[in-house]
């Protein structure tokens, strides 16, 4: 569940073939698809979930679809947005495709997308790749996971932290309108103090946009003045100004 309160569900691919959960460590469990291909979620501190897929050889499947529970949109990016079906509600997210073999050789792959329906193509068929191959797409919907508050100029200075899936998902062009939307509605409801001055979701505007690739906390001070027009000279004051 998200800070807004909302869930992103999402059903495994073959499920109804897989067989009974397999324990590989506490927490967890691999679903055997009993097609040459395993099932792996795994549930992240964060909220999101990777469901890695391991293929076992060449003759494993090259598709495999889920269930994520409202109306995926592919990005131009690869990566893909979900949203509540005839709500327009931002329901989470799914970063870019992502393949690798067991010698670390990339593995060519990207989603489609058709309704509640996102379905990973991995094309290892035609390829010499060294087996196991895992794929591993990541869906989450907390861009962010805690903040900090240190001081400047005896006025408190809050540090914003994105998540791991957060920090993923900073690397599409189609983050920007997610950060600037859903990304400011999560932080101001887990942490209030941000609407407290006008200045502060400014700033935070500001870096959605010219600081996505920003590697630790994004630091919004609350002495700033609010700046209406901050985005006419962003580039000279890289979202502080005085």
């Amino acid at each position: 569940m998200s800070a807004t309160g909302s869930k992103l569900t999402v059903g495994l691919p073959r499920a109804d073939e897989a067989g009974d959960a397999t324990e590989l460590q506490p927490g967890i469990v691999a679903y055997d698809n009993g097609d040459g291909s395993h099932t792996v979620p795994i549930a992240k501190i964060d909220g999101s979930v990777q469901v890695a897929t391991v293929l076992e050889s060449s003759a494993a499947p090259d598709r495999y679809s889920y269930e994520v529970g409202g109306a995926a949109t592919l990005q131009a990016d690869g990566d893909i947005i979900v949203v509540r079906d005839n709500q327009g509600q931002f329901a989470g997210a799914i970063a870019p495709a992502w393949a690798m073999d067991a010698a670390g050789t990339a593995v060519p792959t990207h989603y489609e997308a058709s309704g509640s329906t996102v379905t990973q193509v991995v094309d290892h068929a035609n390829g010499s790749y060294t087996y196991p191959i895992v794929a591993d797409p990541w869906l989450g919907q907390d861009l962010f996971n805690k903040m900090t508050t240190s001081s400047d100029r005896g006025q408190p200075r809050y540090l914003v932290f994105r998540s791991g899936w957060g920090a993923a998902m900073s690397t599409s062009t189609s983050a920007v309108p997610v950060f600037l939307g859903p990304g400011w509605d999560e932080a101001k409801n887990k942490w209030p103090v941000l609407l407290s001055k006008t200045s502060l979701h400014e700033q935070y505007d500001c870096h959605s946009i010219y600081a996505l690739l920003k590697p630790d906390s994004w630091n919004l001070e609350k002495w700033r003045p609010n700046k209406s027009d901050w985005g006419a000279s962003a580039l000279a004051h890289q979202c502080n100004w005085g």
